[in-house]
């Protein structure tokens, strides 16, 4: 399996040891250069730790020799594999990969895990009891672990008795209903509630049957008051139109003499004017003249501004122009006229906006005559003359005093009183029907929570007995018995070799009874023999905790001596390798054989021999002081010097 180990810097091993192993028997032993008789301490041990640390481990400083920054283990397997871990990461075959990769391929090669392998088939640093050092929850969790129906039992029972507590509350929630309808169904007396329906429904036929017997008779009657009401409504209909035509005729005469005033005195007021056409002509000559004297204006404005910029200088030669006086003549007649001018524009002006006003006030009066105009064509004609009002109102009491004498002969209050006595008929009935729908609901109702109560009443059963069987002291408990069952008689193959055996004890059934019912986790009264709520027997407590004995004394196995101990749990771990089938390669075996007579040591060795064939181990590395020296041959022999350890 392991041809080659290669050790550089590895804990007590200073620069690199490599390791050859041709033969499947790895006898280690070690020793003092000082003192060859003292081995403790000499790094024997360490070798088998490399092993490990290289399969499953991690790099720490305390692995590292000494002062030493560098550091790692080679494993050479059979098949040319070669596996390193050390200071400068994890390597397989030259390639870098890393640490969870390598504990992988070591689990696939092995064909288990790292914690299984402790268990089984590795014993460093004496400890030998491996499974068995564990906590007595984690004994039952590991058994649990690898049975042949491995589940996760104290989920499923946990989830069980939460089953098991919902469908309490679903009954629980059922009964509070069928209570309710129960209340519900008190309040009514159905058979009264049948007898009133039919009798009310009854009683509402006859009266019905009488209304209509004194509707035909009065079938007459009340066509003519029909009649008569119809005809009174037309004569105020038609009074009241004469009256509305009369006030319109009066508003339409009105508006005419209106419109006709106003139309008089705005034509008296256009008479005080020029024709339009004239204002706008004499409009457009005032614009002319405007136009005229303005450019005059601006023509002689210009010359003078000229004339006094120039100071009277010829504009060309800077010099004072010969015309000198001449010019100061001209400049003063520009004065004169640009003053005449001015006047005159100011003048007509004044006549302009007098036209523009006089222009305005025509077009306003033209403006409302056109409006006015309007008006006269939107009245239209005058209202036709209405009929004599008097007529129609003479009618109209004819037929008041005709209805008076027909109401007169008509029993009103003996139908009124049929109509209420209906009226209550007809709403007494569908509260009787209502009534007696809702208990006929509330009664299906309750069968069919009586039904859910039974249906789940049968599933809690069959909750109550899988709860049952997956407390403690259900299924988990017989297949930790039957699978320790299954350890023991193989223990006890392998400790034929010894002349011994062991007897295993699954956990403990005291004489307490439990304090909680195992399926619903009630609390148990002191006299309580069942559970009030599941109906299920109050059991005895279960003590989790493995025993194993020592078959020939009789004695749990930490009473016996270190020797012994190494005996038996050698074997269990033998026993339990052929209870996983775990078809592992390598057995390593730490100091198993101290405290062991000639006798015992050879009969063990004969045990693993044995243990090796049988579980198909192919390659086994024993660590011992000088109590082999006899018995085995040594493969490898360590030496400790001063600061360091050598292989020799």
């Amino acid at each position: 399996m392991i041809s080659k180990i290669e050790l550089c810097n590895w804990m007590p091993f200073k620069g690199t040891h490599i390791i050859a192993l041709t033969k499947p028997f790895v006898h280690i032993v070690g020793q003092y250069q000082r003192n060859e008789k003292e081995s403790n301490g000499s790094g024997k041990s360490s070798i088998l730790q490399a092993i490990y640390f290289c399969l499953f481990g991690k790099t720490q400083t305390s692995l590292i020799h000494g002062d030493e920054t560098v550091m790692y283990v080679k494993l050479y397997l059979d098949d040319g594999t070669i596996i390193q871990k050390g200071t400068d990461g994890a390597w397989i075959n030259g390639e870098k990969t890393t640490n969870a990769l390598i504990n992988a391929y070591s689990e696939r090669i092995l064909n288990m895990t790292d914690k299984m392998f402790l268990y089984t088939h590795c014993i460093l640093n004496g400890e030998i009891k491996g499974l068995f050092e564990l906590s007595p929850k984690e004994q039952k969790q590991f058994l649990m672990d690898i049975s042949t129906y491995k589940q996760d039992w104290e989920g499923l029972y946990d989830k069980s008795k939460w089953i098991l507590s919902e469908v309490n509350k679903k009954i629980a929630s059922y009964i509070t209903r069928i209570e309710f309808i129960d209340e519900k169904l008190e309040l009514v007396n159905i058979s009264d509630a049948h007898d009133t329906l039919l009798q009310s429904q009854t009683e509402l036929i006859a009266k019905e049957q009488e209304l209509a017997s004194f509707n035909a008779q009065e079938q007459d009657i009340f066509a003519q008051i029909v009649a008569l009401k119809s005809g009174i409504e037309t004569c105020k209909n038609t009074i009241h139109l004469i009256n509305t035509t009369k006030e319109q005729q009066q508003a339409y005469h009105a508006k005419k003499k209106e419109l006709t005033e106003q139309s008089d005195k705005l034509t008296a007021d256009l008479k005080n004017y020029k024709s339009i056409t004239a204002i706008s002509n004499d409009l457009k000559l005032a614009n002319e003249n405007i136009m005229s004297v303005t450019v005059k204006l601006s023509g002689i404005t210009k010359q003078l501004q000229k004339y006094k910029v120039s100071n009277g200088k010829c504009p060309i030669l800077d010099t004072e122009c010969p015309q000198v006086t001449l010019l100061k003549e001209k400049a003063s007649e520009w004065t004169t006229e640009q003053e005449v001018l001015t006047i005159s524009l100011s003048a007509f002006t004044k006549s302009k906006d007098m036209i523009q006003t006089a222009h305005d006030a025509v077009f306003s009066i033209n403006q409302q005559l056109h409006s006015i105009s309007q008006s006269f064509f939107m009245l239209g004609d005058a209202p036709e003359p209405p009929e004599d009002v008097n007529i129609y109102l003479t009618k109209q009491s004819d037929l008041e005093q005709q209805l008076i004498k027909l109401e007169g002969a008509f029993d009103s209050d003996f139908k009124e009183r049929l109509l209420q006595s209906i009226t209550q008929l007809q709403q007494r009935i569908p509260i009787l029907e209502s009534t007696i729908k809702s208990y006929n609901d509330y009664s299906n109702e309750k069968e069919m929570y009586d039904a859910k109560v039974s249906s789940v009443e049968s599933k809690k059963k069959i909750v109550s007995v899988a709860t049952k069987l997956l407390s403690p002291h259900g299924l988990p408990y017989y297949l930790s018995l039957k699978l320790l069952t299954t350890l023991e008689q193989y223990t006890n193959e392998f400790l034929k070799f010894m002349d011994t055996s062991v007897y295993i004890t699954p956990y403990k059934v005291l004489n307490s009874m439990e304090d909680t019912c195992i399926i619903d986790g009630y609390k148990f009264k002191a006299n309580d023999e069942v559970c009030p709520v599941c109906n299920n027997k109050r059991e005895k407590k279960i003590e989790s905790q493995i025993t194993i004995y020592s078959g020939d004394r009789g004695i749990p196995l930490d009473g016996e001596s270190t020797g012994r101990k190494a005996i038996f749990f050698t074997a269990l771990r033998f026993g339990l390798m052929k209870l996983l089938n775990t078809q592992g390669k390598i057995l390593i075996v730490d100091e198993v054989f101290a405290n062991l007579d000639d006798t015992n040591k050879q009969k063990l060795l004969d045990m693993i021999n044995h243990a090796s064939k049988e579980l198909n181990i192919e390659q086994i590395f024993i660590v011992s002081n000088d109590e082999l020296k006899d018995i085995l041959p040594v493969t490898v022999s360590v030496t400790r010097l001063a600061d360091k350890s050598i292989i020799a």
